[in-house]
């Protein structure tokens, strides 16, 4: 079973805005911090929200949302990936961190270039297209009141590359969902699986994606 929450990814050749969570754009997903700290109208939500956030005595920072736990581990990354209509290497350009109104916690909108669609739906994104994800967990001040939620695993950085595993969005015109595990960082060639994805990762020797094409990667399991 995913992670019922899915999350956005634009196909823009600038970072938007904000994201939205409904097709009539009147309900906003991501808030930039800009524009909360600005107190802007568009904010309205994010700044209730905020209103009633308060950090658990002993702690600096929020914990990471909760998501399902898969039922089954699949039997293999390569089965894993192909359920997800988009598979492609990017690259990390840039971050802006905001607000998540659908889980009420601070999160992180980021930017990539893509370096190599491995797999495509029926509009498969091109190699060069600009795209961003949003990720759980960041850090901003309102009015000298510090928010923080800590990721899932870890923010990407910028000259990062990921593997990402996603599908089209209705409600945000070129843009693309994905869900928690779902964005893999690459280190020197390795694809970073979560042991609570695929326990015996380090003993998969490759990835296959489509039957017509094949990409190798060392996958190591992350503790």
């Amino acid at each position: 079973m995913f992670a019922p929450l899915f999350l956005f990814l634009a196909h823009a050749t600038c970072a938007p805005a904000a994201l939205y969570a409904d097709e009539a754009h009147r309900e906003l997903l991501f808030v930039p911090a800009t524009m909360v700290q600005s107190h802007e109208s568009a904010a309205r939500t994010a700044l209730e929200q905020i209103a009633q956030f308060e950090m658990p005595e002993g702690l600096d920072c929020m914990p990471p949302p909760e998501f399902d736990a898969l039922v089954e581990v699949p039997p293999s990354f390569s089965d894993y990936l192909r359920q997800g209509p988009e598979v492609f290497v990017a690259n990390v350009t840039g971050i802006v961190t905001g607000w998540d109104t659908r889980n009420a916690n601070v999160a992180s909108l980021v930017t990539l270039r893509i370096r190599d669609v491995l797999h495509g739906g029926p509009a498969p994104l091109r190699k060069g297209t600009q795209v961003t994800i949003l990720v759980p967990g960041g850090s901003f001040e309102l009015d000298r009141k510090r928010l923080c939620t800590k990721p899932q695993d870890e923010i990407p950085h910028i000259g990062e590359d990921l593997l990402i595993r996603g599908v089209v969005d209705e409600h945000n015109s070129g843009h693309i969902a994905t869900c928690n595990d779902c964005v893999f960082p690459i280190e020197n060639g390795d694809v970073v699986v979560s042991v609570r994805l695929l326990p015996d990762a380090p003993h998969i020797p490759l990835i296959e994606l489509t039957d017509r094409q094949r990409h190798f990667f060392r996958i190591r399991a992350k503790p």
